[in-house]
């Protein structure tokens, strides 16, 4: 998974996030309307001083819902500075990651580089030495065909004598 795709995931999860808390926004302003409406009918209902403390009592855990309320969109909501900041450290945990890698990858090369050219080397020696031995052997070969020429050239001298004298 690429940099942009990480990117793109994760501002997918944080619309996704915003979506939620829209929903739940509004889900709790619904259910705010329906606590107001209800009190506003039980306010119509009532007069008597008894019903004025239900009512007021009913008003505090409105208040006290919605006080609840705010504090979980605060919760939920993210700074977009935040998130700014968040984006630039998966960024740079990415690229540590990314140049580990890449010094890795690079030590392992000059790894291979040095074993490889250790065994260049070596084989270069071993060529050589080859050569060496054929050189060597060429020598000799011309040598003993030097001799051999020789030698045959004193055996027909010597026959031509034995025939002459003969």
């Amino acid at each position: 998974m690429n940099v942009k795709e990480m990117m793109e995931l994760m501002e997918a999860k944080e619309l996704k996030e915003v979506k939620e808390l829209k929903d739940l926004v509004l889900q709790q302003g619904s259910n705010l309307l329906g606590v107001q409406s209800s009190l506003l009918e039980i306010e119509k209902n009532m007069g008597k001083k008894d019903n004025k403390d239900e009512l007021e009592l009913k008003m505090i855990e409105l208040e006290e819902k919605t006080l609840l309320l705010e504090k979980e969109v605060k919760n939920k909501q993210r700074d977009p500075e935040e998130l700014r900041m968040i984006r630039q450290v998966i960024l740079k945990i990415i690229e540590e990651k990314f140049a580990d890698i890449s010094r890795s990858t690079e030590t392992k090369i000059q790894q291979i580089k040095n074993e490889n050219s250790k065994e260049f080397a070596s084989l270069k020696q071993i060529i050589q030495q080859k050569d060496e031995l054929i050189s060597s052997l060429q020598e000799t070969i011309e040598k003993n065909y030097e001799e051999m020429l020789t030698l045959r050239q004193n055996i027909n001298q010597a026959n031509m004598k034995v025939i002459l004298s003969l």
